[in-house]
């Protein structure tokens, strides 16, 4: 087998550290970041809005595991399933971002399927990002009940106050002191 010449790695800024966690997401940030790859199978499905930070969170596991595979399924969805997903199994903890964006396409699905049956198998953690459940993205009746048995994590979306609040937090890391009030202001022109 070929090994895949991909492109891909972690944002040294997608961090827990790094995430303004807010009201609506705290529970999900925390079982994030409990996620343990030394114990029994695992697995967390995460859904959430384009912008409530899945690949953030996503890439910030992988940075607490060192021996961690993370997969952004938009940026693989040309290649052949059966090839992104050989030998996956044996890694502790493997990340797949943007599941959906292979929901419909049966082989994908399929793969998809019986990597998961793999991965039970070989213990270890699987966590998954969509931008909706599991019932609201695949076809495969199989599949969707097996990412159903897994810890299901909904991110909220982010209100306005939160967007302010992430914009006075992220200039702060820059060194620019930023009231709220400007940045509720800039938030509104």
């Amino acid at each position: 087998m070929q090994q895949l010449p991909l492109s891909i790695s972690l944002r040294d800024d997608a961090t827990f550290d790094n995430f303004l966690v807010s009201t609506g997401n705290a529970l999900a940030v925390q079982a994030l970041q409990q996620v343990d790859v030394d114990d029994a199978y695992s697995l967390a499905y995460l859904c959430g809005s384009a912008a409530s930070g899945r690949s953030h969170l996503l890439q910030a596991v992988c940075h607490q595991h060192p021996l961690s595979v993370y997969l952004p399924l938009t940026e693989l969805a040309a290649y052949q399933p059966s090839e992104v997903f050989a030998t996956l199994e044996h890694q502790p903890l493997v990340c797949l971002d943007d599941v959906d964006a292979v929901a419909g396409i049966a082989a994908w699905e399929e793969a998809l399927f019986h990597f998961i049956n793999r991965k039970m198998l070989c213990r270890g953690a699987l966590v998954v990002a969509a931008g909706q459940t599991a019932a609201g993205v695949f076809t495969l009746p199989d599949l969707v009940s097996r990412l159903q048995q897994g810890l299901v994590l909904r991110l909220a979306a982010a209100s306005d106050d939160d967007k302010a609040g992430v914009f006075v937090w992220r200039a702060g890391l820059r060194g620019m002191h930023i009231s709220e009030d400007v940045g509720a202001f800039v938030l509104r022109h």
